[in-house]
C-alpha cells in the first residue's frame, strides 16, 4: 500500500532534523575528546594514565581472566566444528 508523498514528507523532514542534531552532538563530542586528549599529551599525563591503568588491570587479574575467557571460547568453537 503506497501512501502519497505529501503524507510521508513531514516524516522525512523530521528524520533529517534528528540526523542533523545527532551528527552535530557526535561532532561536538569528538571535538571535546580530541581537545582532552591533546591536553593530556601536552601535559605528559596520557602515558602516565595508560601505565597506571595497565598496572591496575594486571594487579586485579583482568589480563589473566580475559586470557582464560578467550581460551574457553576457542575451545567451545573448536568443539562445535
Amino acid at each position: 500500500m503506497n501512501q502519497p508523498s505529501y503524507i510521508l514528507y513531514p516524516y522525512g523532514v523530521l528524520l533529517f532534523a534528528v540526523y542533523f542534531v545527532v551528527s552535530h552532538i557526535m561532532s561536538k563530542e569528538a571535538q571535546i575528546r580530541a581537545a582532552i586528549n591533546q591536553k593530556l599529551i601536552e601535559m605528559g599525563e596520557r602515558e602516565r594514565l595508560k601505565e597506571l591503568l595497565r598496572a591496575k588491570l594486571v594487579e586485579c587479574g583482568w589480563k589473566d581472566q580475559l586470557k582464560a575467557h578467550c581460551k574457553g571460547k576457542l575451545i567451545q568453537v573448536s568443539v562445535r566444528v
